[in-house]
């Protein structure tokens, strides 16, 4: 049994925002090279994979959302564990809209939309813990010292928090930040600074202290798209990656899909980078190296790459 001590306080709308607009004038593209190292297909049946990451040991993890079970690889590429299943009992999952997974520290951790906890494992896919929380997590980031922060789903409500459950920090957001759930996507930390996405929005926001002081618009190349979308943050050093993507544009499919990429010491606008349409979504692992879902999220692939 884990007390939780929390220490919350809630944030004021009189915080001053400094508003960044990226125009398409602005944008500097590079050319992204990729060299694909390995490449995964299951074909026993069928796999729709909602995360994948990697360890430090080098193996591959996968979250199925068809068999609610994680699929460990290694670093060859070879299935050699899966584990879970549907339910909601220890190590099983409750895929009712949607999963994730992260690697952390010499953890995994998995949590759904349905179940109010997250599951760690080891890197060999034993389950060494279960933290019951608060909320429903819709999305976990992992920082320092072994430690995570956890967006809650039901509430506008971020959590610090170690490994263990204890929680260092709780703040929440008043109803007039324009802080969405419904359309938040991803969040990502960098040191004192918390960086949160949007789903349907191409806006990148930059929160200090608890509060949000940068709002940053990303560019669309095209007005009439329907569709946009900011897929992802991944972070390297000092680099923040946004994935981002026109499904509505009427540009060639070569350019819909695009990486800006961000100081995550200053948000300062540093290049961007087209992906390739094949890529459904992907993850920055090292400065040389990314993990992608591709094939509509059934095939992972690592990928060597050059950004020049």
């Amino acid at each position: 049994m884990v007390l939780f001590l929390i220490v919350g306080c809630t944030l004021s709308s009189a915080n001053e925002i400094k508003d960044i607009e990226l125009k398409q004038s602005d944008i500097l593209i590079k050319k992204l090279s990729l060299e694909k190292k390995i490449s995964i297909k299951l074909f026993d049946q069928d796999y729709f994979f909602l995360a994948v990451s990697k360890s430090s040991i080098g193996n591959i993890y996968a979250l199925d959302k068809y068999s609610s079970q994680i699929l460990m690889f290694n670093e060859d590429g070879r299935l050699i564990k899966r584990v879970g299943g549907s339910g909601r009992g220890p190590g099983e999952l409750l895929i009712e809209h949607n999963a994730n997974l992260i690697a952390c520290r010499g953890s995994i951790i998995v949590y759904d939309w349905s179940l109010p906890r997250l599951q760690i494992y080891d890197e060999n896919l034993d389950l060494k813990d279960i933290l019951n929380l608060e909320g429903i997590p819709y999305e976990v980031g992992c920082i320092e010292d072994e430690q995570i922060i956890i967006l809650f789903s039901n509430r506008n409500l971020v959590q610090k928090m170690e490994l263990n459950g204890n929680i260092e920090k709780s703040f929440s957001f008043d109803d007039s930040q324009p802080f969405d759930l419904d359309i938040f996507k991803r969040i990502i930390s960098y040191e004192e600074t918390l960086f949160v996405s949007y789903l349907f929005r191409p806006v990148l926001f930059r929160w200090e202290n608890n509060a949000m002081v940068e709002r940053v618009t990303l560019p669309i190349g095209e007005r009439d798209s329907i569709i946009t979308a900011t897929k992802n943050l991944s972070l390297v050093d000092s680099s923040l990656h946004v994935f981002f993507y026109n499904l509505g544009s009427t540009k060639t499919k070569d350019k819909r899909k695009i990486g800006h990429v961000f100081s995550a010491i200053s948000t300062k606008y540093k290049y961007s980078y087209y992906v390739p349409i094949y890529i459904n979504d992907f993850k920055i692992l090292t400065n040389s190296q990314l993990i992608a879902l591709e094939d509509t999220l059934s095939r992972i692939s690592i990928y060597d790459y050059k950004i020049q």
